[in-house]
């Protein structure tokens, strides 16, 4: 890892609130982490090709019209895509006087010009250097999002018990349409997404929060808490399962009963007791895929995940739900789930539970669902004629009626 400072040894007032929103910007769209210490900015930049980043930052940077500071922002992703460096000259730099209407619309239609007092530079725009109280500025550049726009929550149905839908591993609650409607009638319905993925606030998204499933877990538990949830249903899809077992132990207040589809504590097979279904290597072949071809990552996975040969159109759907994923958010998510080992947290599970078991699901085996079912103190276990791991694609049918028979 290569990391680039500045030389300068203060930042002006102007220039933190400037960074502030660009730590967050760059980290959203590029999944680069900047940090921002007393007197410099650090950029830690963990690939070489500098180029292709800039060059998809300055394509991001069309969207951002709507914020404080984007004709700044536009001006230093144009230097950095020039020069290909990441060291933050712009934001040290004094200018003049601030910027006219007209610089200002140069900036945003790609045009930028200098002002600068010190040495020249072509492609260096004004910005604006009269006094703001840091403090105010750092609160607002970190204002926090609500839980249900950070997690694009969306609630729907005629009834008041809650029925909270979880989505798996590099989806979102797109997945869950075949079965969610079903459940109106009866059923307030809560689907949401785990940040950086679907439709959630990507800007929030924090890489150290979400290396580990205590990420995911609250997620869940932060919605719970602003839609004031009791006694909700939970149903969890793959890794969501233990996320939602998680979450139960933590604060079962929340929760009345888990449907867990397709669950696994622990992806690799620690023999001679327990087999996951994957060795060691296996995960590491399946990271090292990512890094390398995730287009090519996306396709295989994704016809591993279905197992419904006879119906190409799923797999081809799960492929292209994987693909619109953020390469950085899926792999954080996939050392998650696949390097988690939750097998001791099962007993401490006091809500009742209904572990479904697909027909021939390479990614949570029999061996799996068994091991959960024998674990966990109040749990119902169903085999399902489903095939593959996303009963709630290819089977939705079979899914809603064994979900109705257990809450019957």
């Amino acid at each position: 890892m290569s990391a680039f400072v500045s030389s300068s040894s203060r930042l002006l007032a102007i220039d933190v609130v400037v960074a502030e929103y660009f730590t967050q910007l760059v980290f959203a769209h590029w999944r680069v982490p900047i940090r921002i210490n007393d007197s410099d900015l650090v950029c830690q930049e963990p690939e070489p090709d500098l180029a292709a980043g800039w060059g998809l930052l300055l394509h991001k940077a069309r969207d951002w019209n709507t914020l404080p500071l984007d004709d700044h922002l536009v001006a230093v992703f144009h230097r950095f895509e020039q020069t290909r460096e990441l060291r933050i000259q712009f934001l040290h730099r004094q200018c003049r006087h601030a910027p006219s209407v007209e610089e200002r619309a140069a900036v945003v239609h790609g045009s930028p010009r200098a002002c600068c007092d010190s040495a020249p530079l072509p492609d260096l725009v004004p910005y604006r250097t009269q006094a703001f109280s840091i403090e105010r500025l750092r609160e607002k550049a970190h204002m926090a999002t609500s839980i249900t726009q950070r997690n694009h929550v969306t609630v729907s149905g005629r009834g008041t018990q809650p029925m909270l839908f979880a989505h798996g591993f590099g989806c979102d609650q797109r997945m869950w349409r075949l079965v969610a409607p079903a459940f109106e009638d009866e059923y307030r319905v809560v689907l949401f997404d785990y940040v950086g993925l679907g439709r959630s606030d990507a800007s929030v998204y924090d890489p150290v929060k979400y290396h580990t499933l205590e990420g995911y877990v609250q997620d869940v538990l932060d919605i719970c808490a602003e839609l004031e949830l009791k006694d909700a249903i939970y149903v969890g899809h793959s890794v969501s399962a233990m996320v939602g077992i998680l979450a139960a132990i933590r604060s079962p207040e929340h929760f009345s009963r888990l449907i867990l589809v397709g669950p696994s504590p622990r992806y690799i097979d620690e023999p001679p007791g327990y087999y996951g279904g994957f060795k060691r290597e296996d995960i590491d072949g399946l990271l090292d895929l990512m890094d390398r071809n995730y287009i090519g990552w996306a396709h295989a996975l994704a016809a591993n995940v279905m197992k419904n040969p006879e119906r190409p159109e799923l797999t081809e759907e799960l492929a292209d739900v994987f693909c619109s994923t953020d390469p950085r958010v899926a792999r954080t998510f996939a050392e998650a789930t696949f390097f988690a080992d939750n097998r001791a947290d099962l007993p401490d599970l006091t809500i009742p539970a209904l572990v479904l078991q697909c027909t021939d699901d390479s990614i949570a085996p029999d061996s799996v669902g068994a091991f959960v079912h024998e674990q966990l103190p109040h749990a119902q276990f169903r085999k399902l004629a489903a095939t593959g791991h996303c009963p709630q694609l290819s089977h939705p049918a079979e899914l809603i009626q064994v979900m109705r028979d257990y809450l019957a």
